[in-house]
């Protein structure tokens, strides 16, 4: 049984070969289409099809929904005194004086957070050290200024911590 010519490979069937059998055999045939047909579908197979990521490559993805912005924090209370940490006594002393009398005459139980801030070290131990250091040279003495200047033992809360990017070390007073 012939196999069915069609247009597309009309011109090749009927074209005579340059071979000394004439034309093709039907075998000869059989096989062309065979791999005619494997070329086919393995093109097929390699092929993308069209579908809606093609234009879009987001398609049928979940959207991206993007974390909300942190709030933003208050700043905290103004200082009521904030000292650089090299600054002389007979600088900071008389001011201080003054802002306690200040202070307690507006109210009596108030508390005095005496807060000693210096910048981060490459090590523990240095870190250790440094607000040793500054616990000792300047949040003392400014808390003992404090007591000397009207203020209760239990009105004066001390404390010294780390502040990454801080350049200079500093003491700050603020009323609660």
């Amino acid at each position: 049984m012939p196999l069915p010519r069609f247009p597309t490979t009309s011109w090749l069937l009927a074209r005579k070969s340059s071979s000394r059998h004439g034309s093709f055999s039907s075998a000869s045939r059989r096989a062309l289409w065979g791999w005619g047909l494997v070329a086919a579908i393995a093109a097929l197979g390699a092929c993308h099809p069209l579908d809606q990521r093609t234009f879009d490559p987001m398609a049928g993805k979940a959207p991206y929904v993007p974390h909300p912005a942190p709030k933003a924090v208050r700043p905290g209370a103004p200082a009521l005194l904030e000292v650089m940490v090299p600054t002389p006594e007979s600088t900071w002393k008389p001011v201080l004086h003054q802002a306690v009398q200040a202070a307690l005459s507006s109210k009596r139980n108030i508390l005095f957070q005496v807060t000693g801030t210096a910048p981060l070290a490459p090590t523990p131990d240095e870190q250790t050290k440094r607000l040793e250091a500054l616990n000792h040279d300047a949040v003392e003495p400014i808390a003992a200024e404090l007591v000397a200047s009207g203020a209760r033992d239990v009105q004066v809360q001390m404390k010294v911590i780390s502040v990454p990017g801080l350049l200079q070390p500093a003491v700050r007073v603020t009323v609660r």
